[in-house]
């Protein structure tokens, strides 16, 4: 058999590119390929800010995800870990419900004014007679303390909606949720716990003087988040509200790190109810700070930032593409030529560039393009 008639048989052997498939998710088959997504989904830096790029926290809402029967990435638009609970937002609850195939109608109706305006939510199960019904006011919102945040500033009824939608969908499709929480429905048990505590506390009596307590106190520092001093205490009261003032001020990200400088100083300085008090303050900040980053990206104005059409070449250049098609037409291009002349490079191309096509695979309009090139690579490596 000749040069050509061989390479003419192993062409034919190779399986057409099938044209016009259907796309299918990426789903992982076990633990390990779940943390390895997760991983590359926060050094390409996709993660939402809830998951505050900790591939753990992004693993545990994709699996929580893919217990309702979603893809990995769907959790990241509709899945965020609050006071480490899965918590389903946005449009993700009516797509659970949707296509449960239980939900057999749905009626949305805002009626009022001021305090009375009420948002209603009438959910009605299939082959059930009595319908599901939330609803959610101005003053319950008022109550709450919600009112002075932005989104309930900009988009007052579409933020009671979503309560009430929340509470006829809690009550009615538990099954279709899948033990998914609602983030204010993660806030309001940590005050509901946090009150009952507080009250069983105030109802300590006293304890009478100890002879130390007239004795020289040594003074107890105050440290932020960066490591520096803020102050120094001998009254354990001062340095509880002034901790309290400074856990309102710290970023989210850093209140685990304000809290390990200053554990020691919780543990040993404090007596139970001031230690209570600091704790409470932590996990607040932390949960309606979630909570109201959730609300926000809901209904953010600006457009999302898209990722940069670059391809990585070895050597560490970076090639930057102002089309998706100049993007496209250059990877097909560079395989075609590195396939008959250098594989080993095609593979060094294709590992430096997984980050990139994880990052444009999440675009929708860019999906395709990646796909191609993706399925051009693994069949020239073939």
């Amino acid at each position: 058999m000749t040069d050509t008639q061989e390479k003419t048989t192993a062409l034919a052997q190779k399986p057409a590119l099938v044209v016009g498939k259907p796309i299918q998710a990426v789903v992982p088959e076990n633990i390990e390929e779940a943390f390895r997504l997760a991983t590359a989904i926060t050094q390409a830096d996709m993660a939402p800010k809830s998951y505050g790029r900790n591939a753990q926290k992004v693993m545990i809402g994709m699996l929580s995800a893919m217990e309702v029967g979603r893809g990995p990435m769907w959790a990241l638009k509709n899945v965020a870990v609050i006071n480490n609970q899965s918590c389903i937002w946005g449009e993700g609850v009516l797509d659970l419900l949707q296509s449960s195939g239980a939900l057999e109608d749905l009626i949305e109706v805002t009626e009022g004014e001021g305090d009375n305006r009420t948002a209603k939510c009438t959910m009605k199960r299939r082959n059930q007679r009595t319908p599901y019904v939330g609803t959610f006011s101005i003053a319950q919102a008022r109550t709450a303390g919600l009112l002075n945040k932005d989104p309930w500033q900009k988009y007052p009824d579409d933020m009671l909606m979503w309560r009430a939608r929340h509470r006829a969908a809690r009550i009615g499709f538990a099954d279709a949720l899948g033990g998914l929480r609602f983030p204010e429905e993660t806030v309001d048990a940590i005050e509901l716990l946090a009150g009952e505590e507080y009250k069983e506390i105030e109802n300590i009596p006293a304890a009478p003087p100890r002879k130390e307590d007239f004795a020289v106190k040594e003074e107890t520092k105050l440290i932020d988040f960066t490591g520096e001093e803020i102050g120094s205490f001998v009254e354990s009261e001062n340095w509880v509200e002034d901790f309290c003032d400074t856990v309102s001020m710290t970023p989210l990200n850093q209140i685990g790190q304000l809290r390990e400088n200053n554990l020691e100083a919780i543990n040993n300085f404090l007596n139970d109810d001031q230690r209570s008090r600091a704790m409470k303050a932590l996990i607040d900040n932390q949960a309606f700070t979630d909570a109201e980053e959730l609300e926000q990206q809901s209904y953010v104005d600006e457009p999302t930032a898209r990722p940069e059409l670059v391809i990585k070449l070895p050597g560490g250049r970076v090639r930057t593409c102002e089309t998706l098609e100049e993007w496209k037409s250059s990877h097909l291009h560079g395989i075609s030529v590195w396939k008959k002349n250098n594989k080993d490079n095609l593979k060094n191309v294709r590992d430096l560039n997984a980050d990139v096509f994880t990052s444009l695979a999440n675009v929708p309009e860019y999906a395709e393009a990646v796909e191609a090139v993706m399925l051009a690579m693994r069949d020239a490596l073939d």
